[in-house]
């Protein structure tokens, strides 16, 4: 009996000390919170953190300056690059551990530069350079940034590269048709080609840009997706949207009394590896 009582108090001991080591921790903890607070408010400290920031901006403004003899090397003098280049990248530097900073490879950062410097005036193209810099200047990141990335933002649109943001980005299967028009007994051909679920993302109507079937050609030839008809998503209604597209209800008025019968042919457009690892790269798989 004495046994089980002293056993009984030495486990209420013990719960009195962890629960007063607990009150006495938070109350630690409290304290030292209250201080924290106190000493933000002083002179001292916010000259402290004064003399830290510019610290660290001394530090990003030395980062940069690697960048100048990049410039030098292909003559890129113009007005954006002595006044705003800077600004911009330093946003993207700055979201880089300190620890992380690396020189970019010129055979990655000279042609984004010179790419960047024609492409002022389209600003989803000039992002891609931007990021594609930042990536080459991350040691977590510069070993999968391919030379040929900067080679590939100068060949596509900005309407191409907004459009991109959503496979490359998501590493998404997206539903893409083709309309066929077949008569009997002579075979058939192909009216309309690489059709997407595009619509305006504020009123949700379906848009047509006529280029979508260069720029998908493209995307292939870059590498940067895969096109596969006869292959197709099996969830429900994802290839709905190609009876309503306008291209389709244009050619059912245009062959409605034609001896010409309309066949949609459902497909797959996927990224490859290389096109995520782009992604990657340029920042789409940091934006929705």
């Amino acid at each position: 009996m004495s046994g089980e009582i002293l056993g009984a108090a030495g486990a209420l001991t013990g719960k009195i000390v962890a629960d007063s080591v607990k009150e006495i921790r938070q109350a630690d903890a409290a304290v030292r919170k209250e201080l924290v607070s106190e000493a933000t408010k002083t002179t001292a400290f916010k000259q402290a953190a004064n003399t830290r920031a510019k610290r660290i901006a001394v530090k990003e403004a030395l980062f940069l300056q690697l960048f100048r003899p990049i410039r030098g090397l292909i003559g890129l003098s113009a007005e954006y690059f002595e006044n705003n280049f800077d600004e911009d990248m330093r946003e993207r530097i700055e979201a880089i551990p300190e620890n992380r900073r690396v020189a970019p490879k010129p055979i990655v950062a000279a042609p984004a530069m010179q790419g960047l410097a024609f492409s002022l005036d389209e600003p989803d193209l000039k992002e891609l350079y931007l990021n594609l810099l930042a990536s080459a200047s991350d040691d977590r990141k510069r070993d999968t940034v391919h030379p040929s990335f900067a080679e590939i933002i100068r060949q596509l649109t900005g309407e191409e590269a907004s459009l991109l943001r959503h496979p490359l980005g998501n590493s998404a299967h997206v539903a893409i048709a083709r309309v066929r028009g077949t008569t009997s007994g002579r075979g058939g051909r192909t009216l309309a080609n690489h059709l997407l679920p595009l619509a305006d993302s504020d009123t949700g109507e379906m848009t047509v840009d006529a280029e979508v079937p260069t720029y998908v050609d493209n995307w292939m030839r870059l590498g940067l997706v895969d096109v596969e008809y006869g292959t197709y998503l099996v969830r429900g209604g994802a290839y709905d949207f190609v009876a309503q597209r306008p291209e389709y209800l244009k050619l059912e008025a245009e062959y409605a009394n034609a001896d010409i019968t309309l066949k949609i042919e459902q497909g797959i457009l996927r990224p490859t590896e290389f096109g995520m690892a782009f992604g990657r790269a340029v920042g789409m798989r940091d934006q929705p």
